[in-house]
């Protein structure tokens, strides 16, 4: 059995969308969920809504997904203390809640999303809390339309690569795939072709602009981004982020994060 592993984020409104992604891609491919929480013993925090009643508000077998809560304090670091949770749990994927908002909330979500995706060695998916949900009211996976942008062919097969994943967990039908390049200083376009999929068609766009700002703009008619990453092999990498961080920062739709190597 796979699992799918929630790194929860300790306040279950802000959570609430990841939370719900992560409920349903475990119903739909059969895993299980594993929530994992570093308790620093900040104010307001309460433990993460079981799957079981998430199921039931869906209307679903409350039984049919397999939940395990693993809440650990004590830790100087929670991005530390959940890495070291994620780490003896192996799980296939990682999702994570990131928040768009200015100030404190969007400042410690978006950090320790960023700081654990960046160690892990499965892909992430990052749900922005104020976003467009990757799950409706009633469950549904709304997995239409997945964005690739190419540039680094190496990052951009291994995402491409992730793509059909990504399709057969959430059993998705007659999925969409674009695969974008956004071209800076008249750069040639790199030949890729992505793999066959029996579910999913592929379409190509070239635009050109800056690059984050092209793949944020591209990403609005997106349901999710997969892009792949080296984590931080830069000096510049280290200070401004990475390019997946960076256009992270700029979405309403979620990201999955590739790790390569």
């Amino acid at each position: 059995m796979s699992i799918i592993a929630h790194a929860y984020a300790g306040t279950s409104e802000a959570d609430r969308p990841a939370q719900r992604a992560a409920v349903a891609l475990a119903a739909s491919s059969g895993s299980k969920l594993l929530s994992v929480h570093a308790d620093d013993g900040s104010p307001g925090q309460s433990p993460p809504e079981r799957a079981s009643v998430v199921l039931a508000e869906w209307g679903r077998d409350p039984a049919s997904v397999e939940h395990e809560v693993r809440i650990q304090g004590g830790g100087t670091d929670p991005v530390e203390v959940v890495l070291g949770l994620l780490e003896r749990a192996e799980p296939d994927l990682v999702v994570m809640g990131t928040s768009q908002r200015r100030g404190s909330l969007r400042a410690m979500l978006e950090s320790r999303a960023e700081a654990i995706a960046a160690h892990l060695a499965v892909p992430a998916l990052i749900v922005p809390t104020e976003g467009r949900p990757l799950v409706d009211e009633k469950g549904a996976i709304q997995l239409r339309r997945v964005l690739v942008p190419a540039g680094d062919e190496a990052a951009t097969r291994a995402a491409l690569e992730r793509v059909g994943w990504l399709v057969d967990l959430a059993r998705a039908e007659d999925v969409q795939g674009e695969l974008l390049h956004v071209a800076v200083g008249g750069e040639l376009v790199p030949e890729l072709t992505p793999p066959d999929h029996p579910r999913t068609t592929w379409s190509r766009r070239v635009r050109s602009g800056p690059l984050t700002a092209g793949i944020a703009d591209e990403a609005r008619r997106a349901d999710v981004i997969v892009m792949a990453t080296r984590g931080h092999d830069s000096v510049m990498d280290w200070i401004f982020g990475t390019h997946t961080e960076r256009v992270l920062r700029k979405l309403d739709c979620p990201l999955l994060i590739v790790p390569m190597g």
